[in-house]
């Protein structure tokens, strides 16, 4: 009985130990990147944002629209509260709950969010998904920077039929001017974008790796001798 209590609590260290790694090394730095958060709430179709009871703004993300407004934001996707779910996104929106830019002039739509946890000189993944409305042929990009500095930028012409994943990494500079923020751009008149599972994570360092395995045979080295002890 002492040996499987023994076990049990070894195992239930191990498994703290892997999730607190993973969440010091690829933890996100972007809150409601998958576009869950209050997307029940839109109840009205097609799911614009700020009409018929619809929330006013798209939870964490700020809205954007040059010139003169002429730019719709919304939601569509599995968690909306309407039907169809899916009326500005792609022919096959593969399950997820997405942000749409409807640009119906000549203008640029963007969502933006600030990162003021990011480090400077830091490698980072940054990863999202885009895609088209049926029929449109949109045009656009992400981007991460602050106020002077590019970090990184996605150039995307995404398909209308579904939804593709974007993945680049990158290195932040040296020095912020101001706190780095996120873009997701539709730069494309008389069309709407989709963006779906927007994430920024740190890349760990190799030394940090290095650490965290030392760390993790440490502990399995202790176990097998606490192991053979109890034999």
């Amino acid at each position: 009985m002492e040996n499987t209590a023994m076990k049990i609590r070894q195992g239930m260290q191990c498994c703290l130990f892997v999730i607190v790694l993973g969440q010091i090394a690829w933890s996100d730095l972007l809150s409601n990147g998958d576009f869950k958060a209050n997307a029940n709430a839109y109840v009205d179709s097609p799911g614009y944002s700020g009409e018929a009871g619809n929330p006013s703004t798209i939870t964490n993300w700020d809205a954007f629209s040059f010139p003169g407004g002429q730019a719709k934001f919304g939601i569509n996707g599995d968690d909306v509260s309407f039907a169809p779910v899916n009326q500005r996104g792609p022919s096959d929106h593969q399950g997820n709950t997405f942000p749409f830019i409807e640009n119906t002039g000549v203008g640029t739509g963007l969502l933006q969010q600030t990162l003021p946890s990011m480090n400077t000189g830091s490698k980072y993944l940054m990863t999202f998904q885009a895609a088209s409305r049926v029929g449109d042929a949109s045009k656009g990009y992400v981007q991460v920077s602050d106020a002077d500095t590019l970090f990184l930028r996605v150039n995307i012409s995404p398909p209308n039929d579904q939804f593709r994943l974007y993945s680049r990494s990158f290195v932040s500079p040296n020095a912020f001017s101001g706190v780095p923020f996120i873009q997701l751009v539709n730069d494309k008149g008389n069309s709407t974008m989709n963006f779906a599972m927007v994430s920024v994570t740190a890349i760990p360092e190799p030394s940090s790796i290095l650490i965290f395995s030392s760390l993790l045979s440490g502990f399995w080295l202790r176990r097998s001798r606490q192991n053979v002890r109890t034999v």
